[in-house]
């Protein structure tokens, strides 16, 4: 009985927290070209049910997104936008930023960089952290870890926004190539797909309780 009890409380944690798959907004191929299509500064796509409506905006004013095929995203700021006299227009390059915006809250648990040839750190920042779990963060990024040119970065943090910002130094940095979101543990805000602590404790509890009682009545 004390067996089937410890079986059951084990099942109930897992139950707390689902295992989550992860869906992804792969922009290297057709996807990425039909986003990027008629290159607007600030573009809309809700092609992808997982993600729901997610803009992504090339900045500064006057750029913008580009697309090329293999890599993903890029931005091109045209010598008429003070900064911009130098641009490698299929790339995330120095003054340019791309930012990108959720509908609603999402476990953003990876990213995969492209053409990173940046010899100096770049950064991927939150421009408003979801009210769910966690704060803003920074995280700096460099061809150091990259292979080829590709770079994964993991970040499992839920977000509303994110913004790409490169090296100022540089004049070549690098392209977005992939977004991976956590897919199937229910919206974010409604069924956190990471379990609670206070519903971690409850759970223990609760099962030293039912399995002292079910000792005290053997």
């Amino acid at each position: 009985m004390l067996l089937r009890v410890r079986a059951a409380l084990v099942a109930s944690m897992l139950s707390l927290a689902p295992l989550a798959g992860a869906a992804t907004l792969d922009l290297t191929g057709l996807t990425g070209a039909a986003i990027a299509s008629g290159y607007a500064g600030t573009v809309t796509y809700a092609g992808n049910a997982a993600f729901g409506p997610v803009t992504f905006s090339a900045n500064p004013a006057g750029s913008d997104l580009t697309w090329s095929a293999g890599n993903g995203f890029g931005i091109n700021c045209p010598i008429t936008v003070r900064g911009c006299l130098i641009d490698s227009p299929y790339e995330i390059d120095a003054p340019e930023v791309l930012s990108i915006s959720f509908a609603t809250p999402v476990l953003l648990t990876s990213i995969d960089i492209g053409m990173l040839s940046t010899t100096g750190i770049s950064f991927l920042r939150v421009v408003d952290q979801g009210s769910v779990v966690g704060s803003d963060f920074t995280i700096g990024f460099s061809a150091a870890g990259a292979r080829h040119g590709q770079l994964t970065l993991d970040i499992n943090r839920v977000v509303t926004s994110v913004s790409f910002v490169p090296d100022r130094r540089e004049w070549r940095d690098f392209t977005l190539a992939r977004i991976r979101i956590a897919d199937g543990a229910g919206p974010i805000g409604t069924s956190n797909p990471i379990p609670e602590p206070s519903s971690v404790l409850l759970a223990l509890l609760g099962g030293g309780i039912v399995a002292s009682q079910i000792r005290a009545r053997s």
